[in-house]
């Protein structure tokens, strides 16, 4: 929010929609990509980083867009596993690039989308597993 409120363009989207647009765009030349939203925009959100483990023609084109945006636009990830299983999602090159200069939040909190039901439950203990 604070950098749309600051006049940067930013694009957001979950990796299965960006990956499922970036087939589409699979044919266009790099040149031609580079004035598609998810490549000219300041700040490229991934929503669900690592939710669904990516196949080698979309960690081929999430390298292509990661490769892009390299040092000229900024990614920011919002993943559902730690960064220490990255390396068996993604490509040294991929990490390569996302890491370098990179700021790394490791927020360990519950989720926000289950805080309400937690609240209306009372914080209920898991049951015990026998």
């Amino acid at each position: 929010m604070r950098a749309i409120e600051n006049g940067f363009s930013v694009s957001f989207y979950r990796v299965d929609e960006l990956m499922y647009q970036s087939k589409q765009d699979g044919d266009i030349s790099p040149t031609r990509l580079k004035h598609k939203k998810n490549m000219a925009s300041n700040l490229l959100i991934l929503d669900e980083f690592g939710y669904q483990p990516l196949d080698r023609e979309e960690a081929n084109l999430l390298f292509r867009v990661v490769n892009h945006r390299y040092q000229r636009g900024s990614i920011a990830l919002t993943p559902n596993n730690g960064i220490t299983s990255w390396p068996e999602v993604l490509a040294s090159a991929i990490l390569n690039r996302l890491l370098h200069s990179a700021l790394v939040l490791n927020i360990q909190s519950h989720s926000y989308r289950l805080r309400d039901m937690e609240a209306n439950l009372g914080n209920v203990p898991p049951a015990a597993t026998t």
